[in-house]
Protein backbone atom coordinates (compact mmCIF):
# COMPACT_ATOMS: atom_id res chain seq x y z
CA UNK A 1 0.00 0.00 0.00
CA UNK A 2 1.29 3.24 -1.10
CA UNK A 3 2.14 6.06 1.49
CA UNK A 4 -0.72 8.16 0.22
CA UNK A 5 -3.09 5.40 0.93
CA UNK A 6 -1.76 5.31 3.89
CA UNK A 7 -2.05 8.60 5.26
CA UNK A 8 -5.90 8.88 3.67
CA UNK A 9 -6.92 5.73 5.92
CA UNK A 10 -5.45 7.47 9.33
CA UNK A 11 -7.04 10.81 8.10
CA UNK A 12 -10.31 10.91 10.52
CA UNK A 13 -13.32 11.23 8.73
CA UNK A 14 -16.47 13.93 8.32
CA UNK A 15 -18.35 11.60 10.98
CA UNK A 16 -15.32 11.33 13.63
CA UNK A 17 -14.92 14.83 13.47
CA UNK A 18 -18.63 16.08 13.54
CA UNK A 19 -18.73 13.63 16.61
CA UNK A 20 -15.66 15.05 18.45
CA UNK A 21 -16.57 18.35 18.18
CA UNK A 22 -19.73 17.57 19.60
CA UNK A 23 -18.61 16.12 22.61
CA UNK A 24 -16.26 18.66 23.36
CA UNK A 25 -18.89 21.69 22.77
CA UNK A 26 -21.16 19.47 24.91
CA UNK A 27 -18.84 18.84 27.77
CA UNK A 28 -17.34 22.91 27.38
CA UNK A 29 -20.95 23.48 28.49
CA UNK A 30 -21.05 21.21 31.36
CA UNK A 31 -24.22 19.73 29.60
CA UNK A 32 -24.97 15.97 30.03
CA UNK A 33 -26.59 13.88 26.59
CA UNK A 34 -29.76 14.37 27.79
CA UNK A 35 -29.53 17.99 28.57
CA UNK A 36 -28.62 18.12 24.85
CA UNK A 37 -30.92 16.08 23.21
CA UNK A 38 -33.60 17.63 25.38
CA UNK A 39 -32.40 21.31 24.00
CA UNK A 40 -32.74 20.00 20.17
CA UNK A 41 -35.68 17.82 20.90
CA UNK A 42 -33.93 14.95 20.34
CA UNK A 43 -33.07 11.77 22.23
CA UNK A 44 -29.89 11.19 24.70
CA UNK A 45 -29.80 7.86 22.59
CA UNK A 46 -29.26 9.70 19.49
CA UNK A 47 -26.69 12.34 21.09
CA UNK A 48 -24.86 9.29 22.15
CA UNK A 49 -24.91 7.90 18.58
CA UNK A 50 -23.67 10.95 17.09
CA UNK A 51 -20.96 11.33 19.81
CA UNK A 52 -19.98 7.61 19.05
CA UNK A 53 -19.63 8.50 14.92
CA UNK A 54 -22.31 5.96 14.59
CA UNK A 55 -24.54 8.74 12.94
CA UNK A 56 -24.49 11.80 12.00
CA UNK A 57 -26.68 14.55 12.42
CA UNK A 58 -28.83 16.59 9.25
CA UNK A 59 -28.13 20.00 7.99
CA UNK A 60 -31.10 21.15 10.36
CA UNK A 61 -29.63 19.52 13.42
CA UNK A 62 -26.06 21.27 12.32
CA UNK A 63 -27.57 24.40 12.13
CA UNK A 64 -29.27 24.25 15.08
CA UNK A 65 -26.24 23.10 17.24
CA UNK A 66 -24.00 25.67 15.89
CA UNK A 67 -27.12 28.31 16.71
CA UNK A 68 -27.11 26.51 20.59
CA UNK A 69 -23.12 26.70 20.99
CA UNK A 70 -22.38 30.05 19.15
CA UNK A 71 -19.90 28.75 16.43
CA UNK A 72 -20.00 28.14 13.05
CA UNK A 73 -21.49 25.12 10.93
CA UNK A 74 -17.87 25.03 9.53
CA UNK A 75 -16.44 24.62 12.83
CA UNK A 76 -18.73 21.70 13.85
CA UNK A 77 -17.35 19.78 10.48
CA UNK A 78 -13.83 20.92 10.63
CA UNK A 79 -10.73 19.09 12.58
CA UNK A 80 -9.02 20.91 15.55
CA UNK A 81 -5.86 20.49 17.07
CA UNK A 82 -6.75 19.09 20.30
CA UNK A 83 -4.56 22.35 22.23
CA UNK A 84 -7.27 24.59 20.40
CA UNK A 85 -9.37 26.23 22.69
CA UNK A 86 -13.06 25.60 22.24
CA UNK A 87 -14.78 28.69 21.60
CA UNK A 88 -17.30 29.20 24.69
CA UNK A 89 -19.29 31.91 22.86
CA UNK A 90 -22.10 33.78 24.50
CA UNK A 91 -21.89 37.43 22.79
CA UNK A 92 -24.00 36.37 20.14
CA UNK A 93 -26.50 35.24 22.97
CA UNK A 94 -26.39 38.15 25.03
CA UNK A 95 -26.79 40.38 21.84
CA UNK A 96 -29.58 38.61 21.26
CA UNK A 97 -31.40 38.26 25.30
CA UNK A 98 -30.56 42.52 25.08
CA UNK A 99 -32.64 42.96 21.93
CA UNK A 100 -35.86 40.62 23.20
CA UNK A 101 -35.39 42.71 26.38
CA UNK A 102 -36.05 45.84 25.15
CA UNK A 103 -38.77 45.02 22.60
CA UNK A 104 -40.88 43.38 25.71
CA UNK A 105 -39.53 46.35 27.68
CA UNK A 106 -40.93 49.26 25.13
CA UNK A 107 -44.36 47.31 25.28
CA UNK A 108 -44.15 47.89 28.57
CA UNK A 109 -43.39 51.42 28.32
CA UNK A 110 -45.87 51.88 25.64
CA UNK A 111 -49.16 50.47 27.89
CA UNK A 112 -47.37 52.82 30.90
CA UNK A 113 -47.60 55.52 28.40
CA UNK A 114 -51.23 54.61 27.51
CA UNK A 115 -51.70 54.33 31.56
CA UNK A 116 -50.64 57.57 31.88
CA UNK A 117 -52.42 59.46 29.47
CA UNK A 118 -55.30 58.18 30.30
CA UNK A 119 -55.26 58.75 33.64
CA UNK A 120 -54.19 62.55 33.36
CA UNK A 121 -57.59 62.81 30.97
CA UNK A 122 -59.26 61.22 33.99
CA UNK A 123 -60.41 58.05 32.78
CA UNK A 124 -57.49 55.23 34.17
CA UNK A 125 -57.39 52.09 32.17
CA UNK A 126 -55.70 49.62 34.25
CA UNK A 127 -56.61 46.72 31.93
CA UNK A 128 -54.21 48.51 29.64
CA UNK A 129 -51.51 46.50 31.51
CA UNK A 130 -53.65 43.41 30.90
CA UNK A 131 -54.02 43.79 27.60
CA UNK A 132 -50.18 43.98 27.07
CA UNK A 133 -49.41 40.85 28.15
CA UNK A 134 -50.17 38.85 24.77
CA UNK A 135 -48.50 41.07 22.86
CA UNK A 136 -45.48 40.06 25.07
CA UNK A 137 -45.57 36.72 24.80
CA UNK A 138 -46.16 37.13 20.81
CA UNK A 139 -43.19 39.40 20.89
CA UNK A 140 -41.08 36.45 22.93
CA UNK A 141 -42.41 34.08 20.06
CA UNK A 142 -41.09 35.41 17.45
CA UNK A 143 -37.70 36.50 18.76
CA UNK A 144 -37.13 33.06 20.14
CA UNK A 145 -38.08 31.55 16.08
CA UNK A 146 -35.44 33.71 14.49
CA UNK A 147 -32.44 33.25 17.18
CA UNK A 148 -33.44 31.20 20.34
CA UNK A 149 -34.90 27.08 20.32
CA UNK A 150 -38.18 27.03 17.97
CA UNK A 151 -38.99 23.95 19.55
CA UNK A 152 -39.41 25.44 22.99
CA UNK A 153 -42.01 27.92 21.72
CA UNK A 154 -44.62 25.43 23.57
CA UNK A 155 -44.43 26.68 26.53
CA UNK A 156 -44.40 30.37 25.45
CA UNK A 157 -47.27 29.37 23.10
CA UNK A 158 -48.95 27.93 26.54
CA UNK A 159 -48.52 30.82 28.01
CA UNK A 160 -50.19 32.97 25.24
CA UNK A 161 -52.84 30.85 24.88
CA UNK A 162 -53.55 31.21 28.81
CA UNK A 163 -53.13 35.50 28.85
CA UNK A 164 -55.55 35.71 25.48
CA UNK A 165 -58.00 34.05 27.59
CA UNK A 166 -57.51 36.41 30.40
CA UNK A 167 -57.79 39.15 28.23
CA UNK A 168 -61.05 38.49 27.39
CA UNK A 169 -62.01 37.68 30.68
CA UNK A 170 -61.06 41.18 31.69
CA UNK A 171 -62.53 42.94 28.67
CA UNK A 172 -65.95 41.80 29.44
CA UNK A 173 -66.02 42.53 32.63
CA UNK A 174 -68.00 43.49 35.17
CA UNK A 175 -69.91 40.44 33.57
CA UNK A 176 -68.25 36.82 35.33
CA UNK A 177 -67.63 34.84 32.50
CA UNK A 178 -65.73 32.54 34.63
CA UNK A 179 -66.41 29.85 32.17
CA UNK A 180 -63.91 31.31 29.99
CA UNK A 181 -61.54 29.30 32.01
CA UNK A 182 -62.94 25.89 31.38
CA UNK A 183 -61.45 26.84 27.54
CA UNK A 184 -58.23 26.53 29.62
CA UNK A 185 -57.44 23.28 30.51
CA UNK A 186 -57.79 21.45 26.68
CA UNK A 187 -56.64 24.30 25.35
CA UNK A 188 -53.43 23.95 27.18
CA UNK A 189 -53.48 20.03 26.67
CA UNK A 190 -53.21 20.28 22.97
CA UNK A 191 -50.62 22.77 22.99
CA UNK A 192 -48.70 20.30 24.81
CA UNK A 193 -49.51 17.23 23.07
CA UNK A 194 -48.09 18.93 19.87
CA UNK A 195 -44.97 18.76 21.32
CA UNK A 196 -44.72 15.12 20.64
CA UNK A 197 -45.96 15.82 17.28
CA UNK A 198 -42.57 17.89 16.43
CA UNK A 199 -40.34 16.20 18.21
CA UNK A 200 -38.28 13.88 16.76
CA UNK A 201 -37.21 10.42 16.64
Amino acid sequence: MSEKDTSCERTPDLREITAKNIAALRTSRKMTQLELGEALSYSDKAISKWERAEAVPDAYVLLDLARLFDVSVDWLLTAHEEKEQIPQGGGKRRRHLTITLLSVFGILSVATLAFVILAILGNPFWQVFVYQIPLIFIDLIVFNSLWGQPRKNVVLIAFLVASIVLTIYVACLPKVLWQLFLILAPAEIIVFLSRFLLRKK
